[in-house]
């Protein structure tokens, strides 16, 4: 078991696919976790919350002095089913002690879930969103935090890596919403973006987060939905990274005529105002 654990730890995350790993700030190789660091610091976490799980059937509500935070997942269906797959996947490795207090080759090990490689193929990029859209079907990402903020006036979408399915789901009690922004989820992959998610959720400001490498995100699909969706306001979607999708998005003509701006490379704060017009 020792030697097991040990070598999970020292294989660390996947590698980067890019050319060149150098220029990664953090090596893969290093194998040092979140949950090692926060160990080693001897740091208290997850007891704010009497370790209830973070999720929308756990923790829902939480009330900040000048925000108010709403999670809308995981649900506990999703935080089960990462727990069998873990423990099936740790005992398929050859472990056969205790499987409590392995924070970090827990995280090690869900960095390297294998999905269905039938599931990974995307239609073409020039395809729409209905045709592009397959249901992300990782645990993983399935038990990611998804939640809204609300602070000065404000409502914000974070879709973290949530499937698309599930943040319908949370949502679509409320309807259609105009959040004043929205963090689109898992870099803008269409696996996690659907049309009825994009029915449901609307705003002028949408942040794409990713330099592309690895897998090829965001999916020009969904870009192409944001920008083509009526709208009586300007939209921004606003890039960290300059990729070849948001290059090609800049030159792009809304099939609608909704008016839109991309912007790229921006690594330094954004200002969002309450848009009380819309």
């Amino acid at each position: 078991d020792l030697a097991l654990l040990r070598e999970i730890r020292l294989r660390g995350y996947p590698l980067s696919n890019t050319a060149d790993n150098s220029e990664q700030e953090i090596s893969a190789r290093q194998g040092n976790s979140l949950a090692q660091l926060l160990r080693d610091g001897d740091y208290q976490w997850n007891t704010a919350v009497g370790e209830i799980p973070v999720g929308k059937d756990g923790l829902f509500d939480l009330h900040l002095p000048h925000a108010e935070i709403t999670v809308i997942g995981p649900s506990n269906a999703r935080l089960e089913a990462l727990r069998k797959w873990w423990t099936s996947e740790i005992r398929r490795m050859g472990l056969v002690g205790s499987i409590q207090d392995l924070d970090d080759v827990f995280e090690f090990l869900c960095a390297h879930e294998v999905i269905d490689p039938g599931e990974q193929m995307l239609s073409a990029s020039d395809a729409d969103l209905v045709a592009a859209h397959i249901p992300d079907n990782s645990v993983t990402n399935g038990s990611s935090i998804s939640l809204v903020v609300e602070v000065g006036g404000c409502r914000l979408l974070f879709l973290g890596d949530s499937l698309a399915d599930d943040a319908v789901v949370a949502l679509a009690p409320n309807g259609p919403t105009i959040f004043d922004a929205v963090k689109i989820a898992h870099h803008g992959s269409a696996r996690n973006t659907s049309p009825d998610l994009l029915a449901l959720v609307d705003s002028p400001h949408f942040f794409i987060s990713t330099n592309g490498d690895g897998h090829d995100h965001p999916d020009y699909a969904v870009l192409k939905a944001i920008a083509d969706r009526p709208a009586t306001f300007s939209r921004t979607l606003h890039f960290n990274y300059a990729t070849p999708e948001s290059r090609r998005l800049k030159i792009y003509q809304s099939q609608t005529g909704a008016d839109f701006v991309v912007e790229e490379n921006q690594t330094d704060w954004v200002g969002i105002k309450e848009m009380n017009a819309i």
